[in-house]
């Protein structure tokens, strides 16, 4: 598969609707992989991201699932997105949470965007959380923007979602590209050979601290 430049796959607001979903909340940002504001019901699964983003007090819907299993290879110039459509106004409005992205290949290449993050509100809206990303293949060496934030909002953020990166041979990526927004932690896994590592990224892309086994990170 290729997906060039200004190409898409896209799940943009095709998750749960208003007042559907395991991570509803009826007070304040929907959950998903991880909490919006005001919320506390994250769900899914890390390792088979297949579950729908769901809504918060807003009426937007939330962002879908989608699942590609590439035999060869998967090139991504454009972008694959699974976010919510954002309200971002109204008084105290719950935003909606990011959905699904799971993409299975014997290698995984291209400089374009994965994106699952939560909406995010204007004024005194409750930002919803992100989604749940995972990359699985032989050969990773995509240098695009991974992105699964929490939403910010005036009365409250969500958290980040959750990140898998697993890869049985080659693993180089760009630090730089695992995008988070300022202050939010994001947690990106790395498996290999059933070994767990972890990147945190805390605060600033130069802060970060890095633990990982067997991967190269430029």
């Amino acid at each position: 598969i290729i997906i060039k430049e200004g190409g898409q796959i896209s799940a943009y607001g095709l998750g749960w609707d208003y007042k559907q979903g395991t991570g509803y909340s009826s007070v304040g940002g929907g959950a998903h992989g991880g909490n919006g504001s005001y919320s506390n019901n994250v769900y899914g699964t890390i390792e088979n991201p297949i579950s729908l983003g769901s809504p918060g007090k807003s009426t937007n819907k939330a962002g879908g699932a989608i699942h590609l299993n590439v035999t060869n290879s998967i090139h991504i110039n454009g972008s694959i997105i699974a976010t919510a459509v954002p309200r971002r106004t109204g008084y105290s409005h719950g935003e909606s949470s990011g959905g699904s992205i799971w993409i299975a290949s014997n290698s995984i290449e291209g400089i374009g965007s994965i994106d699952a993050s939560g909406s995010w509100a204007a004024g005194d809206g409750r930002g919803a959380g992100g989604g749940r990303i995972h990359l699985e293949a032989n050969n990773i060496t995509y240098n695009g923007n991974i992105s699964n934030y929490g939403g910010s909002g005036g009365f409250g953020n969500g958290s980040s979602g959750t990140v898998l990166i697993e890869y049985n041979e080659i693993l180089n990526m760009s630090n730089s590209n695992l995008i988070h927004r300022s202050g939010i932690n994001t947690s990106i896994m790395i498996l290999y050979n059933n070994s767990y590592g972890k990147i945190m990224l805390t605060g600033g892309i130069g802060d970060s601290t890095i633990a990982f086994h067997e991967a190269i990170l430029i």
